[in-house]
């Protein structure tokens, strides 16, 4: 493997990042030392003569340019010149006139000559042409130069290296007015004569003439013209020995640095050498620096760019690491994610970076704008537990707008469920009578089965007195009795509900039937079914006897029927009624009184009877009748005393009975017999008066 060098002014250096370009690298330079200016110098010191040493001013009288003070005492100075411009002076350069040729110089950072394998020990380590490629035998190349004395020449290859070149070459300068050191001057630096001077220099390549004046014994350099210099590859014959770029040996082979390849050694931009392979070059095989262990830019590093193995402060909560490849586009701290010594863990939602990807909390969408659950509304994402996350309007959120929920169809808890708490929706079976329903709200902190009263599905009635919870509120038969039992039967007035049996019933069969109706059986169904006849027609005192339309026996007479019924038990009812005598239509017309008054049953339910009494309610002439009748239309004179008035005379008359004016109010009472079972079976009594009776009598 060749080993890699910098070229200054022709040798190839080495530099971070690629090929660069060349300066004074002397500074510091210690007394005595080769220099070009006094910036090279260390501190205290001065250039002079090419030479480091202490200021002139210290010597009295100064000393000259060839001479340097030592100890106050100018002592003449043996001049170490850098003819070749390579940075190394004469008395360590192996050859000072080949730039090419030179020792290194580690404290000035100057690198050795680059071997160039044409038969020379141009990094003057006494060996030539080491790990050099073998030339091809017999091969032949150009060499050396025609300035001054030197001659052209050639080389060829022996046993796989370059023989010297058979041209003259540069040797020391003598003074025989000739340039022996070929560097386009003549006899510089030999004795003249005080104000001699002669031309110099030439016209070869960018050379021009000069002058040389003597200076102090010696001609000075070739001043005023363009002297030989340093061979630049740069196209031009800089050192003016009529051959362009001569000791760069362009065209020859060469092995690229990196990954860039086989190619030939061509001139850079900088003056100096490169392979053809190399970055700008001709056949240019680099690339963009990867991160893979290899020195794809060609520039002698290999990852430069990347800063492998520097110490590194990870990403996130990833701590101290060291930079390494992670891919061939970039590189990574050795303890973020995929490292060798990763500390990335999952990313937890606690503020930090727990995967070391850059982001804090990046899988949770932290910060972005939210619309909390239910009825909490906007805010913003923020971290609930290291794994969850919560609008900020939710519950525990930083602006927590979560109420106690409510049955109202909304999320007021904003847990994600409406009216959770109330099972809502849930199966349900109503209260009392309603049936199977779903439970829904009722109010916001009640509920209710859809079929009770008031629910979507209402199946709720009006209570009733039946021994069901009809309106579904909870109780039986509850409510005002009246109410419950509607619609009331006939002539019921008030109803009593009887519980728990959920039974309606007329309680009292008098006061809660209308007025003259009586509920006998018991049957609610047909309410108070029995008429009474205690009202106005029918009494149930003799005092309050039943005043009957008065009967008189005028004519054909006249009759009445009443009826009614004896209940409850121990019910009486009692009439009043006048039999009237009418004796001017009857007894004054014909002396034969019509007076028949007559009181029968026609419908006598069994054990009912009748008494009669006559003007007066003490005393009861008849009692326990079933047919009664008192009567004048009749004569008998049969016994001692006739009977009856028809006949009968207006005046005393022997025989007859005088036509008597025969009125009486009778009172009737009709009862039913003791032993005899209470019903309500009507009967039908018949009073009349006069003829109409027909002269039956009761039997």
């Amino acid at each position: 493997m060749r080993r890699r060098g910098w070229i200054c002014f022709g040798l190839w250096f080495a530099v971070a990042g690629g090929f660069g370009g060349c300066g004074s690298t002397n500074a510091g330079r210690g007394e005595g030392e080769y220099c070009d200016q006094t910036s090279d110098c260390q501190a205290g010191l001065e250039c002079r003569s090419h030479v480091c040493q202490k200021p002139a001013a210290e010597c009295r009288p100064p000393c000259g340019e060839n001479e340097m003070c030592v100890d106050g005492v100018c002592k003449p100075i043996q001049p170490v010149r850098d003819q070749d411009g390579d940075g190394v002076g004469s008395d360590r350069d192996c050859d000072d006139l080949d730039p090419l040729t030179h020792p290194a110089d580690e404290a000035q950072g100057i690198p050795a000559g680059y071997e160039y394998c044409e038969g020379r020990d141009n990094d003057c380590d006494g060996s030539t042409d080491e790990d050099c490629p073998p030339c091809a035998e017999d091969a032949v190349q150009d060499c050396g130069t025609d300035v001054g004395e030197c001659t052209p020449g050639v080389q060829r290859c022996r046993g796989g290296v370059w023989e010297a070149c058979s041209g003259q070459g540069p040797v020391a300068e003598v003074p025989d007015e000739k340039d022996n050191d070929c560097d386009g001057a003549t006899d510089e630096g030999m004795p003249c004569t005080a104000g001699q001077t002669r031309a110099c220099g030439g016209t070869v390549g960018v050379c021009t003439a000069g002058v040389q004046e003597c200076q102090d014994g010696l001609f000075s350099e070739c001043r005023s013209g363009v002297n030989p210099g340093t061979e630049k590859c740069n196209g031009l014959d800089d050192d003016c020995d009529g051959i362009t770029d001569d000791g760069f040996m362009t065209g020859q082979t060469c092995d690229g640095r990196g990954e860039c390849g086989a190619g030939v050694i061509e001139c850079a931009a900088d003056f100096g050498l490169r392979c053809s392979t190399e970055p700008g070059g001709s056949r240019d095989q680099s690339r963009p620096e990867r991160c893979n262990g290899r020195d794809d830019d060609c520039d002698g590093e290999t990852d430069e760019d990347f800063r492998i193995g520097q110490p590194c402060l990870g990403t996130g909560m990833c701590g101290n690491g060291v930079w390494e490849c992670g891919g061939e586009e970039a590189a990574r701290c050795s303890t973020d994610p995929g490292g060798s010594r990763d500390q990335s863990q999952a990313e937890r939602c606690d503020g930090l970076d727990n995967d070391c990807d850059g982001s804090t909390d990046e899988d949770f969408f932290v910060g972005a704008t939210c619309d909390g659950l239910g009825e909490c509304g906007a805010g913003t994402i923020e971290c609930a537990s290291t794994a969850t996350t919560r609008c900020s309007t939710e519950p525990g959120g930083s602006a927590d707008q979560a109420q106690a929920e409510l049955c109202d169809g909304l999320d007021n808890d904003c847990d994600g469920e409406s009216d959770d708490g109330f099972g809502i929706g849930g199966g349900c079976d109503g209260v009392g009578e309603c049936g199977v329903g779903v439970i829904e709200c009722a109010s916001a902190s009640a509920t209710r089965c859809s079929t009770d009263a008031g629910g979507t599905q209402d199946q709720s009635q009006a209570e009733q007195c039946n021994g069901r919870d009809d309106d579904c509120d909870g109780s039986t038969d509850n409510g005002d009795d009246q109410a419950l039992c509607q619609p009331l039967p006939d002539h019921v007035v008030r109803a009593t509900c009887a519980r728990p049996a959920g039974a309606c019933q007329v309680a009292n069969p008098l006061s809660d039937c209308q007025g003259g109706w009586w509920d006998f059986n018991g049957v609610w169904a047909d309410g108070c079914e029995v008429r009474l006849d205690n009202g106005a027609e029918v009494g149930n005192t003799c005092a309050a006897a039943a005043a009957l339309d008065t009967l008189s026996d005028a004519a054909a007479g006249s009759q009445i029927t009443v009826s009614g019924n004896l209940v409850p038990a121990g019910d009486e009812d009692w009439y009043r009624v006048l039999g009237f005598d009418d004796i001017a239509s009857d007894e004054s017309v014909d002396q034969c009184d019509n007076y028949h008054f007559k009181v029968r049953f026609g419908q006598k339910p069994a054990g009912v009877v009748f008494d009669v009494s006559l003007d007066s309610c003490t005393e009861m002439g008849c009692r326990q009748e079933i047919c009664y009748d008192f009567r004048t239309n009749f004569r008998d004179v049969s016994g001692s005393t006739p009977l009856g008035e028809c006949g009968c005379r207006m005046s005393n008359t022997a025989g007859y009975n005088i036509c008597a004016q025969t009125h009486h109010t009778y009172y009737i009472r009709v009862y039913r017999q003791p032993g005899y079972a209470v019903t309500a079976d009507p009967y039908t009594l018949t009073i009349s008066n006069g003829n109409i009776s027909g002269g039956v009598t009761c039997p």
